[in-house]
C-alpha cells in the first residue's frame, strides 16, 4: 500500500502530463475496465500544476468549491463523463460541470477501476480497514474486460474491533 508519507520526486512545477504519467506508474491504466474512461478527461496536458484537488466525484458542490478556490488539476475517482458527449452547455449535468471546469482552467484526471485493481489501491485499502487475511483478487471478467477490482479474504475480527478501526478513519 502506498503510504501518505511516500516521497515523490517531480519537477518543481510539474505539468498535468507529468503527474498523469507518475500516477500511471502506480495505477497502470491498462488494467482499467474496458468501459472505464480513466486518464485525462479535460484540459491541457502541458498545463503547469501548482494546486491540486482530489475528490471521489465531481458533484455540483465540488465544482462550486473549485470555482471559489481554483485548482490547476483535480484528480477524481469517478469519471466526469462516461458516455459520448454531443454537446457541452450550461445547466446541471456532467457536461455542464465540464464547461464550468474548463472555464476555471482546471484539468480533470480520472483514476477509477485502475485504482481499484492497483496494488495499494482502493480494494487493498478497504481490505485493510476490514483487517482481512489471506487476501486474493476477485471480480475479473475476461468477457467484459473488467480487471480484478475487488479483494476477498478471511474476516477474523470482532464487530467491536471493526467499529474501533472505522471510528479512527
Amino acid at each position: 500500500m502506498v503510504s501518505p508519507a511516500t516521497v515523490v520526486t517531480l519537477p518543481d512545477v510539474p505539468t498535468v502530463k507529468e503527474i498523469e504519467e507518475h500516477l500511471a506508474e502506480r495505477t497502470r491504466p491498462e488494467t482499467a475496465a474496458d468501459w472505464d474512461p480513466v486518464g485525462l478527461q479535460v484540459g491541457d496536458p502541458n498545463t503547469e500544476v501548482s494546486r491540486v484537488g482530489v475528490c471521489h466525484e465531481l458533484t455540483e458542490e465540488v465544482v462550486a468549491a473549485i470555482e471559489e478556490s481554483p485548482v490547476d488539476l483535480v484528480i477524481t475517482y469517478h469519471p466526469l463523463l462516461f458516455a459520448r458527449v454531443n454537446r457541452i452547455v450550461a445547466g446541471r449535468s456532467p457536461e455542464a460541470r465540464t464547461l464550468r471546469l474548463i472555464q476555471t482552467g482546471a484539468a480533470v484526471l480520472v483514476t477509477h477501476t485502475d485504482f481499484d485493481a492497483a496494488p495499494g489501491g482502493t480494494a487493498d485499502a478497504l481490505a485493510a480497514v476490514f483487517n482481512l487475511r489471506d487476501i486474493e483478487p476477485f471480480g475479473a471478467d475476461e468477457e467484459t474486460g473488467t480487471p480484478a477490482i475487488g479483494r476477498v479474504g478471511e474476516f477474523g475480527d470482532s464487530l467491536g474491533a471493526l467499529d474501533a478501526r472505522a471510528t479512527d478513519l
